[in-house]
């Protein structure tokens, strides 16, 4: 019955995505991360299976496909470490979207039978237990966050109910083995999820203790607690091998601990429509729905009274109860999330502890007596009336809906709780849930809101094609495999260069190398705001001839849209997305390794302006560290000319110095310059933070710039339209300069994606002509300041001609293998002692170690993110070999706690056997 019932819930919430054509693939993370790592996940498998056996068999570790150069650990992170992902390796790429999007399926059944099943553990009846199941699974949380957008995330809410019936077997004194492997695998599905598991384990545990009939002590409350320590550091132990790695990592990362502004409160919006948004009428944080039947449950689990003991509700409505003070405020939110930015990825808490409140309620309600139902009638017309006047205040059809299905809902429970058993009670309930649902759905998909967030689902049966927008397949025959391929983000799917197995410069992933974007940081690079997504260059001339970003795939001749530098050679044809591409050439880019002759100190680099710092790296290789090397102001002179920049005109802005006001969305200010002809132009922004303008200071700029532009209208705000109002978080700058149009996103500290980047140097394109105008457009009204502004030209023949002369002197020969690169340096002609450094465009990373001529060789970080090796001028065998950092530390781990938990489970089995034979 259950999974009958899951494949009818499931077929509901797929239902407007199945009439749309569409697949439940989201195009953002379930086409350039799950469905590809997926399938990448069934090739190394099916590589590895037809390897073993053979002398150069190795398990890949590292990849030259994804970004520069990345772990492959940490790059699938959450999808290679799913078990379930193992059925890749008998699945088709073309077909892999099927048996894809049947695996979200298998995960939303698990859910529900791991509820299930807890529940049933804890003495609950089949049928509340099934009417929770099919609640918990129709959740905001697993609908949203795990159906709808990551299907990995529902691991989480099928680990939860495992990881409570695991604790409750602790307390009695039972077999600890499933907490133990429940843990396991939270500990190898995700570290950042294990530690919100691990808070929400912590409060269900000491609320156990504190309702628990046991003889409390403070012997016994520390004997159970190292229990607890004990168990779950073994579960800690055993997956090590992704723990260790991925810890480390982790704590690499610049956006991990990065300072936020977090507010005590959310808006007056957020509160306003939050009782809709628990019943699923809208969207405010967007795990936070639990339904119509779960708030039904909370309802009379909480004027239950005696018809429920208060030892078995008094937990769960303490829990509850957190969890609606942890989803008000802001810091709550943060500190789930590692004190980060604010999230609601915790509330598969909230659902579970909701979901169990029908479960409990249900036998009981026979035993209401009148003054319960009438204490439920009242709590039931205060919140149905918080989610009618939201729907009619804001004229909002969906929450009206939601509103009438949870009156009817009250109503029905109260009848069918008074006269039925709790079967029919249940299968009334299920039947109500399942209807919500299907209302709630196209909420939570954005469909009556602003955006129709429903348009970024894949095209059924199209997900592999579009995994492979750029149709790069076509030309491979005349690609160099040793050069690289970029785009710009504009151009296909993220992460293409890893689905297509080619080497380029476009990534996508939560755990990402923080020396890359430490570099992109030092140049101001404007492709995107965030540290963990990047697509190429920017078309910076010198980034892409020294990153060995020989060809370019471009979908259209628009100017601006090729770099300088790049010639077409070849069509591509029609692309996945109907556009019709071509491929270009770059003749001075250089591969992936090289030999710089001259060396600079990092610390005289840090202190040049962007562009000056992108030109010395073609003249000379940045070492961290370095103790000696040439003076910066003696390799050449420098050709980079700044000028300042006048204000032309603002049209919906204040400019003023160091701050732009855009009072007008799509306000603009047009930027005068002296302008140099054969360069590079870049506008640079130093320290551009942006801030959103409040709609009364907004008004009255607008009143004070009407008094130019007689009889202009100016927008009427009332004090409800000031409470209602919500900061924006992100705004689009769009530049054009030449006819080249640029656009770009800044966000602030409140945005989830905010990585501290506020130095920008956005390219506008080589001009052979002087480029004196400049304009710059703003998508939101707010307040942006910086502390400069001015426009920098980079001349290129001066870089021209230090790439050329890179290319003469370069003599590495480069092969790539599994987990290891070899390098070929030949001999400098009279000049052996001369002190070279072999450059290599792959990341620097301490799992990285090399050898020259057989002997151990230092690796040093070089042009702030990658890797050199010092040489001499005599011929060199360089070999460098990766193996993730502390990866062997975690499978000392695991192979530890793998003899921990045996060891565990073998002596309770024999003292068992020991007291039956007594």
């Amino acid at each position: 019955m259950l999974l009958a019932l899951c494949a009818v819930a499931f077929a509901v919430v797929g239902t407007l995505n199945a009439v749309r054509g569409q697949s439940l693939i989201w195009v953002p993370d379930g086409v350039a991360l799950y469905l590809n790592f997926f399938i990448r996940e069934g090739e190394i498998l099916r590589d590895l299976l037809g390897s073993v056996g053979q002398p150069d068999f190795a398990v890949p570790l590292y990849t030259f496909d994804g970004g520069y150069g990345s772990d492959l650990l940490a790059l699938m992170a959450g999808c290679l470490n799913d078990p379930l992902n193992l059925i890749s390796i008998f699945v088709s790429p073309e077909q892999s979207e099927y048996v894809f999007e049947a695996l979200i399926f298998v995960r939303f059944y698990l859910a529900a039978v791991a509820f299930a099943l807890y529940c049933l553990s804890k003495g609950n009846g089949k049928w509340p237990s099934l009417c929770g199941a099919i609640c918990y699974i129709l959740s905001g949380y697993v609908l949203f966050w795990g159906v709808l957008r990551h299907p990995n995330f529902i691991n989480e809410a099928i680990l939860l109910p495992l990881l409570f019936w695991g604790a409750d077997k602790v307390f009695e004194r039972k077999n600890p083995a499933l907490l133990i492997v429940a843990m396991a695998l939270q500990f190898m599905f995700s570290v950042y999820f294990s530690y919100m598991i691990l808070i929400i384990l912590l409060v269900y545990c000491l609320m156990k203790y504190i309702f628990s009939q046991r003889d409390k002590s403070f012997r016994d409350f520390i004997v159970l607690f190292t229990q607890f320590v004990l168990y779950l550091g073994i579960a800690a132990l055993i997956a090590g091998m992704f723990v260790v790695p991925i810890v480390l990592m982790l704590t690499s990362m610049g956006r991990v601990g990065i300072e936020r502004e977090i507010p005590l409160f959310e808006t007056f919006w957020y509160y306003w429509r939050y009782a809709s948004t628990l019943v699923g009428g809208a969207m405010s944080n967007r795990g936070l729905p639990l339904g119509i039947v779960p708030v039904t449950g909370v309802a009379l689990l909480a004027v239950a009274g005696k018809a429920v003991d208060w030892r078995t509700r008094g937990p769960w409505l303490i829990g509850l109860a957190l969890c609606f003070v942890g989803s008000l405020l802001p810091h709550f939110g943060s500190m789930m999330n590692g004190f980060g930015y604010p999230t609601d990825r915790w509330a598969v808490a909230y659902a579970l502890c909701a979901s169990y409140a029908v479960v409990l309620v249900i036998p009981a309600l026979k035993a209401f007596s009148g003054r319960r139902w009438i204490a439920f009638g009242v709590v039931a017309a205060l919140f149905g009336a918080l989610v009618v006047s939201f729907a009619l205040v804001e004229e909002y059809l969906p929450s009206a809906i939601m509103a009438a299905l949870f009156v009817f809902t009250a109503f029905i429970a109260v009848i069918a709780g008074r006269s039925c058993s709790p079967g029919a009670v249940s299968a009334v309930l299920v039947s109500l849930a399942i209807a919500g649902a299907s209302c709630s759905v196209p909420i939570m998909g954005g469909e009556f809101g602003a955006k129709d967030e429903l348009d970024v689902y894949q095209e059924r049966g199209n997900s592999y094609n579009a995994m492979n927008t750029v149709p790069l397949d076509r030309a491979f025959s005349i690609i160099d495999e040793g050069y690289r391929v970029d785009r710009r983000e504009v151009y296909g799917t993220r992460n293409q260069s890893f689905a297509q197995g080619f080497m380029g410069a476009d990534f996508y992933s939560s755990f990402y190398n923080q020396n890359v974007d430490d570099l992109r940081r030092a140049l101001g690079i404007a492709d995107n705001y965030s540290n963990f997504i990047f697509n190429g260059h920017d078309g910076r001339f010198v980034l892409e001839s020294l990153m060995g970003a020989r060809y370019f795939a471009s979908a259209s001749e628009v100017k601006g849209a090729v770099p300088e530098g790049y010639e077409k050679i070849a069509d591509l044809g029609e692309g996945s997305d109907g556009a019709l591409y071509a491929l270009y050439e770059n003749p001075l880019a250089l591969p992936l390794a090289f030999v710089y002759e001259t060396a600079v100190n990092e610390e005289d680099f840090q202190r040049l302006d962007m562009v000056r710092r992108e030109e010395l790296l073609a003249h000379a290789c940045v070492i961290e560290g370095l103790s000696r090397g040439s003076d910066i102001d003696a390799l050449a002179p420098s050709g980079v000319v700044d000028q300042k920049v006048t204000i032309e005109s603002a049209e919906g802005a204040l400019f003023s110095d160091g701050l732009v006001q855009v009072y007008k969305p799509g306000g603009e200010i047009i930027l005068k310059a002296e302008g140099v002809g054969e360069a590079e132009n870049f506008l640079v922004f130093d320290n551009l933070e942006f801030e959103s303008m409040p709609l009364e200071e907004r008004t009255e700029l607008l009143k004070s710039a009407s008094s130019d532009v007689p009889g202009e209208e100016i927008p009427q705000y009332t004090a409800w339209d000031e409470l209602k109002w919500t900061p924006a978080v992100s705004a689009n700058l769009t530049l054009e300069a030449a006819g080249v149009r640029r656009v770009a996103t800044i966000v602030n500290s409140g945005h989830t994606g905010y990585g501290g980047k506020t130095d920008w140097a956005f390219n506008m394109g080589y001009s052979r002509k002087p480029v004196r105008e400049f304009s710059v457009g703003f998508s939101a009204c707010g307040s942006y300041s910086f502390d400069s502004l001015y426009v920098s030209s980079l001349p290129l023949e001066g870089v021209s001609s230090a790439l050329e002369k890179l290319q003469e002197d370069n003599a590495v020969a480069v092969e790539l293998g599994i987990n290891a690169i070899n390098l070929q340096v030949q001999a400098e002609p009279e000049a052996a002692d001369n002190i070279r450094y072999v450059f290599l465009s792959v990341p620097y990373s301490p799992g990285w170690t090399a050898t020259m001529d057989g002997k151990p060789a230092e690796i040093k970080k070089a042009n702030i993110g990658f890797m050199a090796i010092e040489a001499n001028g005599r011929a060199h065998d360089i070999r460098l070999e990766y193996c993730p950092p502390g990866l062997k530390a975690g499978l000392v781990c695991s192979a530890t706690g793998i003899v921990l938990f045996a060891t565990l489970i073998v002596g309770r089995a024999l003292r068992a056997r020991r007291r039956k034979g007594v």
